[in-house]
């Protein structure tokens, strides 16, 4: 499972495709694949970019629609 991790040890629920704010910078993405190599960030691709960042969990605003 996806981000299994960061559900068990952070609480967050990010889920693959799910549109979300980066709360430091206001930049807005999308949450890519797990990248096992950095299991403590979520993978995120910042509209107008194209590859992804990692992005610590708890700076990330999961409740955009």
């Amino acid at each position: 499972m996806q981000y299994e991790y960061l559900r068990r040890v952070y609480g967050v629920e990010p889920i693959v495709g799910q549109r979300v704010t980066h709360t430091v910078t206001g930049k807005s993405g999308v949450i890519a694949r797990e990248d096992k190599s950095q299991g403590h960030y979520v993978q995120v691709r910042f509209d107008g970019q194209k590859h992804t960042l990692p992005c610590h969990p708890t700076e990330l605003d999961y409740s955009q629609l």
